[in-house]
């Protein structure tokens, strides 16, 4: 295979992986306003975090090397995988802040911020068990919030790097790093 069509079948695949995490994540989030009649939030930073995944490989498009061109273009397996990671960062940044473990500006997290989103917590009473209608009630605080969560799930897939460095910080704060 010539390196224009390598490159013609990258830029399918990572189209195509786009189009089908849109469309499942949809579906999901459809289901879930169904059932909960609640948008929720995580669905948006999933989203994000797979275009961030994707926007990285098509940055790296124009200098793949030989190797990682062929493996991109011969097989699914490399576009999925890094998508696939990118959303489980999502997902841990997405815990990571609704656990209030780092906080925005005036919180109690170990790194307090103004650049991390800020969530509301509901009401809950202490003789109540805590039920999936709780958590999912556990969202950014305001649009501005919500919209610094999308801009931290975006560079959770698209940067390699971000999530482990900031686990990595968590854990020398806590003691834990060597």
């Amino acid at each position: 295979m010539s390196v224009i069509e390598q490159r013609r079948e990258i830029l399918f695949k990572v189209g195509a992986t786009l189009v089908i995490l849109l469309l499942v994540l949809f579906a999901v989030k459809g289901l879930f306003v169904v059932y909960t009649d609640q948008i929720g939030t995580i669905w948006f930073a999933f989203i994000l975090a797979g275009i961030g995944t994707l926007a990285l490989l098509l940055r790296r498009f124009p200098n793949l090397g030989d190797k990682e061109r062929e493996c991109l273009s011969g097989s699914w397996s490399g576009v999925i995988t890094h998508t696939l990671l990118g959303l489980v960062m999502a997902g841990l940044v997405y815990v990571i802040f609704m656990s209030g473990i780092v906080t925005g500006d005036g919180g109690k997290g170990l790194v307090t911020t103004n650049l991390f989103p800020k969530f509301f917590y509901p009401k809950n009473d202490a003789d109540t068990v805590m039920n999936f209608q709780y958590i999912i009630g556990i969202r950014p605080a305001t649009i501005q919030e919500f919209g610094k969560l999308l801009v931290w799930s975006f560079l959770a897939g698209y940067s390699e790097r971000f999530v482990p460095s900031l686990v990595e910080s968590l854990e020398n704060r806590v003691g834990g790093g060597q």
